[in-house]
C-alpha cells in the first residue's frame, strides 16, 4: 500500500503529524526496512510519478471536478493512476 499526497511535506498535509496508521509505523518510499518488518509506505503525488502500487491512498486533494487548473487535476490524476488493483481518495 502507498499512501501519496499533494505537497512534498508530510506535516504540511491531511496527516500531519501522524507517524502510524493501523499500527503499522508511516515511512516514507524509499527509506530502507529492516527485514520482516511491516510499513505502511508514503510519498508526496508529484514524487511518486512511475511508480505503482496494488493499493494507493491519495489524501487531501480537492474534489476532481473542483478543480479548474490543469496542473491541479494533473496532480489528480497523477496520484490516483498509481494504483493497479484498489484506490481511495481521502479529499482535505
Amino acid at each position: 500500500m502507498l499512501i501519496l499526497y499533494p505537497r512534498t511535506d508530510l506535516r504540511k498535509n491531511l496527516l500531519g503529524d501522524c507517524r502510524e496508521l493501523a499500527g503499522l509505523p508511516l515511512v516514507e518510499y524509499g527509506v530502507p526496512l529492516e527485514s520482516g518488518v511491516k510499513a505502511i509506505r508514503h510519498l508526496s503525488i508529484n514524487r511518486a510519478k512511475g511508480l505503482d502500487a496494488l493499493a494507493v491512498i491519495v489524501v487531501g486533494v480537492a474534489p476532481f471536478a473542483s478543480l479548474t487548473r490543469g496542473d491541479d487535476q494533473y496532480t489528480y490524476f497523477m496520484g490516483a493512476s498509481r494504483a493497479k488493483q484498489l484506490l481511495a481518495v481521502v479529499e482535505g
